[in-house]
């Protein structure tokens, strides 16, 4: 069984992102609370 890591934003710790591409091979995300693009 294959679970998924919750990914939550790490300057305001909503879980409310979704994937907005890669940098360097490092998939980034885009928080919708705080209007930021975060790398995880």
């Amino acid at each position: 069984m294959v679970t998924e890591q919750q990914v939550v934003c790490k300057y305001c710790l909503s879980p409310n992102v979704s994937k907005f591409g890669t940098h360097n091979g490092i998939q980034r995300y885009w928080c919708k609370d705080e209007v930021l693009s975060i790398g995880v």
